[in-house]
């Protein structure tokens, strides 16, 4: 529970959320509640691997100017599409490309090329960096799409299908709840 407080507090004070998570697992590891077998058991390879191979992906994109050329393909395929079109292919790539990669990467690297597709081409950047984000949230059909996703995968002995199954009507309702209220919220186009 203290964790869970100390998460929430460091989230809200703007503070980094992994430090009341790695004090939980030193004291839980220190006063024998777990042993180091069972802490070292508690995450599990593929999680870490996810988690800690994709937070580069972002960094790389802008690094080698992968992200200018992205956003400038975006927009010569979505280029003649009106505006909320727009979003919403924003919104669908993101989505599908989650349900491959981790959300994390998804969504570092697609809220930059959002922005950058919003300065260049005068676009709301809230609009476009809401539908990245947002797409890269949707991440319900796929045990790759988030850390948590595999987690309940491997100890939950789930299936692909049982995810597919499962999570593309709540993706489908997402879709339309996102098409339906954020053009009204944020106009593309002020």
């Amino acid at each position: 529970m203290a964790c869970v407080v100390g998460i929430v507090s460091c989230a809200l004070l703007g503070l980094r959320t992994w430090w009341p998570a790695t004090i939980a697992a030193f004291v839980l590891t220190a006063s024998g509640v777990m042993s180091v077998n069972e802490t070292r058991m508690a995450m599990s390879v593929p999680v870490i691997f996810i988690t800690v191979g994709t937070l580069p992906l972002a960094t790389a994109l802008s690094k080698t100017g992968a992200d200018q050329l992205i956003a400038e393909t975006f927009h010569r395929v979505t280029g003649t599409m009106p505006p909320v079109a727009i979003m919403i292919s924003m919104y669908l790539v993101c989505m599908i490309l989650t349900q491959f990669m981790s959300n994390l990467a998804v969504g570092s690297a697609f809220r930059t090329l959002a922005a950058v597709i919003a300065v260049q081409f005068g676009y709301d950047g809230r609009a476009m960096m809401l539908s990245a984000q947002e797409g890269a949230s949707n991440a319900f059909m796929l045990p790759t799409a988030t850390p948590a996703m595999m987690m309940g995968y491997e100890h939950g002995n789930y299936r692909i299908k049982d995810f597919i199954r499962m999570g593309l009507p709540v993706s489908i309702v997402m879709t339309i709840i996102f098409s339906i209220y954020t053009p009204f919220m944020f106009p593309l186009v002020p």
